[in-house]
């Protein structure tokens, strides 16, 4: 109460985007950014679309909303959402390699696999060095049936980074289709080694092991990655049959 005994009424304005002076435009697309990007880290994807759009709004030119939120859409399944973003993105910044790679990524997932193919050669392009441009264009490949040409990139991504783990045992599954049992055995030593709990390298080399004819290696291996993801027994079982016994 004031001293007319009247309440005192405080009004408070929202300053939305269309008010808000420049240095409030920036805070504010700052704070969404920040909040989506912790939503989309943890799954929350429609949150962190949500946020993002409103990010767009207080800074429309905002290359790392357009390519986050294609992420969280890509997540959704939404691809043809997250490629128009991932564009609006390359549109704002040409030389934005990280949309070109997300881009590929999800023209891949469409089976769109020249699009894909050519996003992920002008990700490297932009960027010689990107291990993970190499990996995912590698398994493109792999999928494709291309062998020597996912092995080029999966040697690639190993040369940009000899820690990548994944890159070792994707290599190693090239090489075991090629028959090369010893360096395939090799590589997915390498991974396990870099990550000692990597149930798909034990159960790989385990398999590589058994074509070799190394039963007790093969079967100990076999074990171990059953042990550390159940869910790998069938999938286990029947690469078994269809390595050894085709």
């Amino acid at each position: 109460m004031n001293k007319t005994g009247l309440a005192t009424i405080v009004i408070v304005l929202t300053i939305g985007p269309r008010q808000a002076t420049g240095q409030n435009r920036a805070a504010s697309a700052a704070s969404y950014l920040e909040r989506a990007d912790k939503l989309l880290q943890s799954g929350a994807y429609d949150r962190a679309i949500a946020d993002y759009g409103i990010a767009l709004q207080f800074n429309p030119r905002s290359v790392h909303a357009f390519i986050n939120r294609g992420l969280a859409e890509q997540s959704k399944h939404m691809l043809e959402e997250a490629i128009e973003d991932y564009t609006r993105a390359i549109g704002i910044e040409p030389n934005a390699a990280d949309a070109y790679l997300d881009r590929a990524n999800a023209c891949a997932m469409r089976d769109e696999v020249e699009k894909a193919l050519a996003d992920y050669a002008e990700a490297i392009r932009l960027r010689p060095k990107m291990a993970k441009v190499f990996y995912n264009r590698g398994n493109l490949r792999l999928g494709l049936g291309d062998l020597d040409g996912a092995l080029v990139d999966f040697t690639s991504a190993l040369e940009a980074d000899s820690h990548y783990t994944m890159a070792y045992n994707s290599r190693g599954v090239v090489r075991q289709e090629k028959g090369d049992f010893v360096a395939a055995v090799k590589d997915f030593s390498e991974a396990i080694k870099r990550d000692p709990r990597h149930a798909e390298a034990y159960a790989n080399r385990g398999i590589a092991f058994l074509q070799e004819g190394r039963s007790a290696e093969g079967e100990r291996d076999i074990a171990r990655a059953v042990s550390l993801k159940p869910t790998l027994q069938q999938a286990i079982e029947r690469r078994v049959a269809e390595k050894l016994h085709r």
